[in-house]
This record gives C-alpha cells, structure tokens and sequence, in this order.
C-alpha cells in the first residue's frame, strides 16, 4: 500500500514508499527505543521536508497500549454497505476513543511549535514528516506474511482490522499506511486541522488530504 498526503488548497503528493529497515531499539538516526516494565521511551529523530532536523521525546504507559489493544479487538461494526463505511465507522470509533489520550504527544507536539516559531503550514508538515519517516511494517489481518510475494520487509499478522490505533502505532512504532493515517488524522484533528483520510481498496491507497498550501 503506498501512502498519499495531499495538502491543498494548491495540491501537493508526497509519497511514503515501503521501507524495509527493521525497528531498532538503538537506531540513533531515527529512534531510540526503551522498553521498560511500565512503559515505553521512545525519542524520534526526523527530517522534514525542508530538510531541517526535529527530535521529539514521549512516553507511553504499558497499559494504556493494553487497553488500547483490547479496545480494538472489541469494536463491533454496524452494518456497513461498503469498503468506505466499513472504514468509516473503524477510523471514526477509534479516533472518538482516542482522541484524549494522545495528549501526551500533543503536549511536547505544541511546545515545539511555539519554541520554534513554526507557522500553521510548516508545523503541519513537520507533524507528517515525523509520522511518515517511521520505518514502514505491514499490518495483516486474515491474510498471511508469507503470502506477500510482492512486499519484501516487516510484517505484522492476525490484526483485527489490519490496522494499528494511534496509540498501539506510538508505543510499538509499527504500522502501515492506514495505521499512519489514522494516527495523523488523530494528531492534526486535534491540532485545529481538518484532516480527511480517503482509502481506494482497488489501488489500496491510504490517503490524507490536509488543508494547508503546497509548495
């Protein structure tokens, strides 16, 4: 699945390709990686799309990645005509759910953009490039790794829904292009954006479209 955001009103693509690097606990270019009893340090590196560097250090509490966990696994669908209500109602659940308990991101996210004096276009777009530069990982639900003739790196099955929640995404920083998606319009909705994710299960795209000029 390739990965599209499009900012607009000028429209802009930015593609997010497969990366088969693995997650290291001690890869000093993009993360550090601690993961203790309670909970997991993670410190991201990253460069945006104008080339300078950000870092950013969080936590996150075991726990909360469990009940994340079993929050998904427990969603129970409506009946659904299609592919887009289907992913509608999975997006639209989990963001409700979660929504509040990514403040601890959202916290050290703002500080940066007042420290640093970003504008609202540039500030968004350092939020995707931090999001976009995790190393890419198939996420897999009824289908099987072994069966990706076509896909060559990290791989995830046995996922309800294929996906990852934004906060599972933040402590484990293993995810595809629906779970980035998700996670991202998690970020930027509570961050006075207006985020629309768009999915096309021909082309198996995930896509978000973001409201702020291209360049």
């Amino acid at each position: 699945m390739v990965c599209v955001i499009l900012f607009f009103t000028m429209i802009g693509v930015i593609f997010d390709e497969y990366n088969g690097k693995q997650n290291s606990y001690t890869d000093n270019d993009s993360q550090v990686y601690q993961l203790t009893d309670t909970n997991a340090i993670i410190k991201r590196y990253w460069e945006a799309y104008s080339s300078n560097r950000y870092n950013i250090q969080y936590e996150v509490k075991s726990e909360s990645n469990a009940t994340a966990y079993e929050f998904r696994n427990n969603i129970q669908l409506f009946q659904f005509d299609n592919y887009m209500m289907y992913f509608n109602q999975i997006y639209h659940t989990i963001y409700l759910e979660q929504k509040s308990q990514v403040d601890f991101l959202l916290d050290s996210l703002k500080k940066m953009e007042v420290e640093l004096g970003l504008n609202r276009d540039d500030f968004a777009k350092v939020v995707v490039s931090m999001v976009q530069d995790i190393p890419y990982t198939l996420v897999l639900e009824q289908q099987k790794c072994s069966e990706q003739w076509d896909y060559e790196g990290p791989c995830i099955e046995g996922q309800k829904f294929g996906i990852f929640s934004p906060v599972e995404f933040l402590y484990n920083l293993k995810g595809d292009c629906d779970t980035r998606t998700l996670l991202l319009y998690t970020l930027l909705k509570e961050l006075s954006y207006n985020p629309i994710i768009l999915n096309s299960y021909q082309y198996e795209h995930s896509i978000l479209a973001l409201d702020i000029h291209a360049t």
